[in-house]
């Protein structure tokens, strides 16, 4: 159900295992766009529903390449934080946004609110994943120095506050990055 024509990207499964988030490439009459899904299940031995595409975070122009929920504190939350990866209104780079979503994730949501801090560098931003207690997200971004294709990508931590800020941006220790 998850698996189409299309080519699927990097996609987002809740802890539960009962949700999953990913991107799809499809050709449209204005060419290559991104566009956010959502399936889900009862169980996690069950299948995936089919995907069913989230209107209610697309926007007019945008390509919306990933979502990570941010772990919520409430054992049942009503509504997530999520971290969204888009391109909007033709921007030339990947950024972060912010939004809030509630299950089932087809109905209404937040207007996704342009990450502030040291997450958005003018590069691209993606593959964010949140530590356990959402306090910290690990995240790739890519850089083009020279403004061209030749660049560098390397993985780094920003800490989170509660109001969804963020500090501390550094590269992930160790022989990570290379």
């Amino acid at each position: 159900a998850l698996n189409t024509a299309a080519s699927e990207n990097p996609p987002f499964l809740t802890d539960s295992e009962l949700h999953i988030f990913l991107s799809r490439v499809e050709q449209t009459d204005g060419g290559l766009v991104h566009r956010l899904y959502h399936a889900e299940r009862t169980k996690v031995d069950d299948p995936f529903t089919p995907a069913v595409l989230m209107t209610n975070v697309q926007g007019p122009g945008s390509r919306d390449h990933a979502l990570a929920l941010r772990p919520s504190s409430a054992p049942n939350p009503s509504t997530y934080r999520a971290l969204l990866s888009s391109q909007r209104l033709g921007a030339p780079n990947i950024d972060y946004y912010w939004l809030d979503i509630s299950p089932p994730f087809s109905g209404q949501a937040g207007a996704p609110q342009s990450a502030v801090g040291p997450l958005n560098s003018g590069g691209l931003e993606g593959g964010a994943s949140f530590s356990r207690d959402g306090l910290r997200l690990y995240h790739s971004r890519y850089v083009y120095p020279d403004g061209g294709n030749s660049g560098n990508g390397d993985l780094y931590i920003v800490d989170i506050n509660l109001a969804s800020e963020t500090s501390n941006l550094r590269l992930v220790p160790g022989p990570v990055n290379t």
